[in-house]
């Protein structure tokens, strides 16, 4: 893209940047009360959501909804200034919140959890307001159904693969995961269509994501015992670790082996961002799915400032996506922190979760 395509947006992501919380003053938030927390946030780029928030009876669920519609507040205004391949691809990150409120609603019909409650993880974004849901969620009951609710929407094709598939009986984790790739894969078709600057910046960007997201693929369907042969029909567009190599990773006995085969490779072909970070992930003391959810975010995003730091420039995608990935990791940061606060975590516990 010629700058010029650039000419209103580069703007509002600069401000939008300057809005962003200092590390020093996240770091401040660790030991203090959820009200506190509320309070401060009130003079910040979260004050229209948490204003919301009713003083003194805030938890961690209200607080998180909150940050969320500001993510998707952010993202819409990128969004309206945007043109072109620029603009369906931030529509299409877009769509990663839509999917989690997909998904919340598949697991409410599937384990009949009560509406209101499943309402409180629901984020709305363009015209699908929290009534929506709520009318899907009582309404549905398969995914013909769900295919109908969700018409003239992008989630209709994803929806069409189940057609026939009983919601009721079939794994969760399946479903999600092919939902997943079909999220992430219009996105990497999206990238291929940007210009050769911008689309080898965006390629490299998510090529860690991907990555990421293939580990945690292949350890949670190992979990269920899913033939080596379909592994394919899980993966995302491969990035560093092609499909062959995490086809023989998915082989090893346990997760330990999994990552170990993993590592090797990196050694192999001299990788010495994956060589430390897998070598730090395996050293943790206890290699649960959840902690190791959490290593890979980190990792990913790391790498992805790694690289931004060389395709930041003002004119040019980096800059908006490297916007990106600090709002998402303000964010969950600030998750981690209201969720320490309320469950009376020591700060150390709390500040060794934050990605700084």
């Amino acid at each position: 893209m010629k700058p010029l395509q650039y000419k209103e947006i580069m703007p509002k992501v600069a401000i939008a940047r300057q809005k962003l919380i200092e590390s020093e003053d996240l770091i401040s938030l660790i030991g203090k009360d959820v009200e506190s927390i509320r309070c401060i946030l009130l003079d910040s780029a979260y004050k229209e959501e948490i204003q919301d928030l009713p003083a003194k009876k805030t938890n961690a669920i209200l607080f998180e909804k909150a940050l969320r519609k500001n993510y998707v507040k952010t993202l819409e205004g990128i969004i309206r200034f945007s043109s072109g391949n620029i603009r369906k691809l931030m529509h299409a990150l877009l769509r990663k919140v839509e999917l989690s409120n997909l998904k919340t609603v598949l697991r409410a019909i599937k384990y009949k959890i009560d509406v209101d409650e499943a309402l409180k993880n629901v984020v709305p974004v363009g015209t699908f307001g929290e009534e929506k849901y709520r009318e899907i969620i009582l309404k549905s009951k398969s995914f013909e159904d769900l295919e109908i609710a969700f018409s003239n929407h992008d989630f209709e094709l994803i929806l069409r693969q189940f057609s026939g598939t009983d919601l009721m009986s079939e794994d969760l984790v399946s479903i999600e995961t092919k939902m997943d790739k079909a999220v992430f894969q219009r996105i990497i078709d999206l990238i291929d269509r940007l210009g050769d600057s911008d689309r080898k910046i965006a390629q490299k960007l998510f090529w860690s994501e991907l990555d990421s997201i293939n580990i945690k693929v292949i350890l949670k369907i190992k979990a269920l015992e899913i033939s080596p042969k379909q592994i394919r029909e899980y993966l995302v567009p491969t990035g560093f670790f092609d499909v062959e190599i995490l086809g023989e990773a998915f082989l090893g006995s346990n997760i330990e082996s999994v990552l170990k085969h993993l590592l090797d490779f990196a050694e192999k072909n001299q990788n010495k961002f994956y060589q430390k970070s897998l070598s730090r992930i395996l050293a943790q003391p206890e290699l649960s799915i959840s902690s190791i959810e959490d290593a890979l975010y980190e990792m990913a995003y790391k790498e992805s400032m790694e690289l931004l730091k060389e395709y930041s420039r003002y004119y040019n995608i980096g800059f908006i996506l490297e916007y990106n990935n600090l709002k998402r990791i303000e964010i969950k940061n600030l998750i981690c922190i209201i969720l320490g606060s309320e469950r009376k975590l020591t700060p150390q516990t709390i500040r060794k979760h934050l990605i700084l």
